[in-house]
């Protein structure tokens, strides 16, 4: 299967030895660029992101349509801990009936003093907040509910993988969600990652 394939059927793709980020963003050639970023931690006096737990989420979930794919590569990978965490095709391994639901109902989100509202899932896309805690702010029991039972079925399907230095990983941002394990660095080692966001 080529790059496209495999994103349709697993949600992600795990390249080794890949280069560069101009490689990697090669795989993707008739996609716009929405945004890029270099990710490098070296201390509390410089943590640009936070080198605690991220949990499997949407990249802009709060856009009407989130960019279609997340593209990171490892230039330097924590010596502890920093594996990401993937969750493929998250409709295929959720019930029908909690997706239904979640359907329902809107989430505010506030973002530098702008509201908006969005939906857990609905035109086939899949949005998930970093702050899993901010779903709890809604007022259906009903509702949460069925994020509750959503979560657990995340759990279950949770993989890790470890980016090594040249490695590079594409994921579906519409179907698949992406986080990553708490990490270290030590003194001879920094964690540098390079993200790019591609729209469709």
């Amino acid at each position: 299967m080529n790059i496209s394939e495999r994103l349709a059927v697993e949600g992600w793709v795990h390249l080794k030895d890949v280069g560069n980020i101009s490689t990697l963003r090669s795989y993707l050639p008739h996609h716009k660029i929405f945004s890029t970023k270099t990710i490098k931690f070296q201390g509390a006096g410089t943590v640009e992101h936070s080198n605690i737990l991220v949990p499997p989420h949407t990249d802009i979930f709060w856009s009407p349509v989130p960019p279609r794919y997340l593209l990171l590569f490892c230039e330097s990978p924590a010596p502890v801990g920093g594996e990401s965490l993937l969750i493929g095709n998250v409709s295929r391994c959720v019930s029908p009936h909690i997706l239904e639901v979640l359907n329902k109902e809107s989430v505010a989100h506030e973002k530098v003093g702008n509201r908006c509202t969005y939906q857990i899932y609905s035109n086939d896309i899949i949005r998930v907040p970093h702050n899993y805690r901010s779903i709890e702010k809604v007022r259906s029991q009903y509702f949460l509910d069925a994020w509750l039972a959503f979560v657990a079925e995340l759990k279950k399907n949770v993989l890790k993988i470890k980016l090594e230095a040249g490695d590079g990983l594409i994921v579906d941002n519409h179907s698949s969600l992406h986080g990553r394990l708490a990490f270290h660095n030590t003194l001879n080692q920094t964690r540098v990652l390079h993200k790019v966001l591609i729209d469709e």
